[in-house]
């Protein structure tokens, strides 16, 4: 339980993103409990597979469905009466 209440201050971590998601869902006492629940099974697994902590980011579930977050900002600016349009970068 103490880890996934030190997830909050970690900035920049996927169990961050992951509480923040969870937390405006449900509350932040539910939040804590299934972070704390995420993170026991994520290193339940590490541990049985013998492998490593790979971090995934904070930006996993914004990278995750890409496309679905562009629309909802796009709609959220029109909705505030501002007219988007939108380029694609080459970079």
């Amino acid at each position: 339980m103490q880890a996934a209440l030190c997830t909050q201050r970690a900035h920049g971590t996927y169990l961050q993103a992951h509480d923040h998601r969870i937390r405006a869902r449900r509350g932040p006492k539910k939040a804590v409990v299934a972070v704390a629940h995420s993170l026991f099974v994520r290193c339940f697994m590490l541990v049985k597979a013998g492998q490593e902590y790979h971090e995934l980011g904070s930006t996993y579930f914004d990278e995750r469905r890409k496309q679905a977050v562009i629309q909802r900002l796009v709609r959220r600016l029109n909705q505030l009466g501002h007219e988007v349009a939108l380029t694609t970068n080459a970079a």
